[in-house]
């Protein structure tokens, strides 16, 4: 497994756009080096899985608890590889993403699940999200608009008029998209809902006054004459000041959403009125809807809104906790005291089992055999830990040499690869500072 995912590594890192790639495999190929010296031909995957458990278990005696928690979870079943990236694009990222997969297809065992996560692949899939979400959206308002036509004026040949534009300026915005190659992205998406919206009232306009007009018996041709120089002409000064005023977000250089804005929403309150006073009145005298030709006047009906109340409840959770009160009132250096001299047997055996809990509740279970010996000056310590389960650390050795004047001496032999390394408390946190060297058998 660590094989692949060192494959897996090497992969990415030739991919464009990826910078560095840190995963489990790179630190147990760091571990391998530096118990071997520091040779560059150790930067691998050791062989034996013995072996890996046992630096795993090196490390752990070394450095902090979590140091791994990124990379792996505590039971060493689910790795993670953080991948950095140059790009936030979410075509970038879904093309790595279709590579890594045909990349692991042959490198991975078939019960190996592979995914994705971070902070790229989140905006990816926010982004399909939304972007889906938004064109069923202008769906949506497109079928709320023409059934509140229809409603309105009890026709559906209305609705069909009335969203007839809006179609027609989103088929343009679409166009337009592709001619000048942007991509269907969330600034985007939620501009030609946007649009959509706003532009519905010129082709409502322009069929109330129409309807109104035909109502009083004025002649076809000079009702739409009068209709245009009156409606038509509210139309076209209000699309263009909508359109005006989204055209100054055109001069937010570099900022690319307002220049997305101004240009789709410009062009669509264009279209929309352009078809309400072109398209929407040639289809009206071509097919002569009876809720135009044979309707009277529209008589607007006040509909009072329902108030709807929210309330908010929030609750406050207290810890109360009291100091407990020491059972002998000894001081810290009195304490220290006693603690050092109890400790201080000519010689110790004992057997443990430790069981380690992380904060998740995992645990790790360890069964030790230890030994200790006083040294002649009465103060120093030998102390040797032999690990006798879990199966793949058994065997392993520590073995720590107080020295009162100096760092203490920590020494561990390996089984797997019958090698010892041993280095300083200055240095104890790294295990790539460990010297090493072979042992006899």
């Amino acid at each position: 497994m660590l094989r692949a995912m060192d494959q897996l590594q090497a992969f990415l890192v030739k991919q464009p756009n990826i910078g560095k790639v840190m995963s489990l495999a790179e630190f147990i190929k760091r571990m391998n080096q530096s118990m071997n010296g520091d040779d560059p031909a150790y930067f691998r995957i050791p062989e034996q899985e013995k072996t890996i458990a046992e630096y795993l278990l090196l490390y752990s005696m070394s450095g902090e608890p979590g140091d791994f928690d990124t990379y792996v979870d505590y039971d060493y079943q689910i790795a993670n590889m953080v991948v950095f990236s140059h790009s936030d694009s979410t075509v970038d990222m879904l093309a790595l993403w279709k590579s890594v997969k045909e990349f692991a297809k042959d490198k991975f065992p078939p019960n190996v699940k592979l995914n994705v996560g971070g902070s790229v692949a989140q905006s990816a899939a926010i982004t399909e999200v939304i972007v889906k979400d938004k064109i069923l959206n202008v769906i949506q308002i497109a079928s709320v608009v023409f059934l509140i036509a229809a409603v309105v004026f009890r026709s559906f040949a209305a609705g069909l008029l009335v969203i007839t534009p809006l179609l027609l300026s989103v088929l343009v915005n679409m166009g337009l998209l592709g001619i000048l190659g942007l991509k269907l992205n969330i600034p985007v998406a939620l501009t030609s809902a946007l649009a959509i919206g706003i532009g519905a009232d010129y082709a409502i306009y322009m069929l109330f006054r129409l309807r109104e007009e035909l109502a009083l018996g004025t002649q076809e041709s000079a009702a739409f004459r009068k209709v245009l120089r009156t409606a038509g002409k509210a139309c076209l000064f209000v699309a263009s000041a909508v359109a005006g005023g989204y055209a100054v977000q055109a001069f937010s250089r570099g900022y690319y959403p307002h220049t997305w804005n101004a240009l789709l929403i410009g062009t669509a309150m264009l279209v929309s009125v352009t078809a309400a006073l072109t398209v929407m009145p040639a289809l009206v005298l071509k097919f002569r809807p009876k809720f135009i030709f044979n309707g009277g006047a529209v008589k607007a009906k006040s509909v009072a809104p329902a108030a709807i109340p929210a309330i908010a409840a929030l609750g406050v959770a207290f810890i109360l906790g009291g100091t407990p009160t020491p059972a002998h009132a000894l001081t810290p250096v009195e304490i220290m005291e006693k603690n050092f001299v109890a400790s201080k047997y000519p010689d110790s055996t004992s057997e443990t089992t430790m069981t380690l809990t992380n904060k998740a509740g995992k645990q790790r279970v360890r069964k030790t055999f230890g030994t200790t010996k006083l040294e002649p000056n009465g103060v120093d310590n030998m102390r040797m830990t032999r690990f006798l389960e879990p199966a793949d650390v058994k065997g392993t050795v520590s073995l720590l040499i107080e020295h009162s004047e100096k760092d203490d001496d920590i020494w561990i032999y390996l089984p797997s690869v019958k090698k010892c390394a041993g280095w300083c408390r200055a240095t104890r946190r790294t295990v790539s500072s460990a010297r090493t060297f072979p042992t006899a058998t």
